[in-house]
């Protein structure tokens, strides 16, 4: 869906980080990718374990274009660029998380850092690409996307990966953000195994968090604004 042309937007929002090892959750093309809101569910059988192996961590990052802070500036820059989508999307998901976790959990809400990329990059759950897909690391609380990742969508599964296809995946990993906000997330780790598990029900947890943001993104009054649903 489009951001109202005239939403404000802060590019330097989205940042860049790295280092260590850890668990990723809400990643990897090996998943399976559901179906649900507009053509597109995503999520996966399970949680990927990304301890990056034999890589290297200090594999070369292809960053993200660095000048996102000139070129995202509204609305209209969203809906003419995908990196500036994600930039908004993510604006649109810090006003409606930092009201509505306090207001039904009595806690305060931290953003979630997050960091856009091409190629590779180390984490703190280790190496990451477009291969592994989008994945929150709980230890650096960061949310990762390669957004060549929406390419491989189109290429590899046939799947949409026009606008609300993208900015429902980013509100799916900041459900993970939300669930390690909560302690929930790592019943996922207790419970890995079967189509009942923990391990799923996360998925579909943070599936439901990125339909309720959708539900509210389009409510009028903040500074990021989606355009009505259809």
């Amino acid at each position: 869906m489009s951001f109202n042309d005239n939403s404000q937007l802060n590019g330097g929002r989205v940042g860049s980080g790295g280092g260590g090892r850890g668990i990723a959750v809400g990643g990897g093309l090996g998943g399976a990718v559901l179906l649900l809101l507009a053509g597109l569910f995503f999520g996966q059988d399970g949680i990927d374990a990304l301890t990056g192996g034999n890589q290297d961590d200090t594999q070369s990052t292809q960053q993200v274009d660095s000048g996102l802070a000139d070129r995202c500036r509204t609305g209209e820059d969203a809906n003419r660029d995908t990196e500036c989508r994600m930039v908004a999307t993510v604006q649109s998901l810090d006003q409606f998380w930092g009201g509505y976790f306090p207001e039904v959990t009595g806690k305060k809400y931290t953003l979630p850092q997050v960091e856009l990329f091409r190629g590779t990059d180390s984490t703190s759950c280790g190496q990451a690409s477009s291969a592994t897909g989008p994945f929150y690391c709980p230890p650096d609380s960061t949310v990762y996307l390669d957004t060549g990742f929406f390419d491989q969508m189109r290429s590899q599964f046939g799947a949409d990966a026009d606008a609300l296809a993208q900015e429902y995946v980013m509100a799916h990993e900041v459900g993970h953000h939300v669930q390690n906000l909560q302690g929930t997330l790592g019943r996922a780790q207790q419970d890995p195994q079967g189509a009942t598990s923990a391990a799923v029900r996360t998925e579909l947890q943070a599936d439901c968090y990125a339909g309720m943001w959708a539900h509210h993104a389009t409510e009028p009054g903040g500074a990021v604004q989606l355009e009505p649903i259809t």
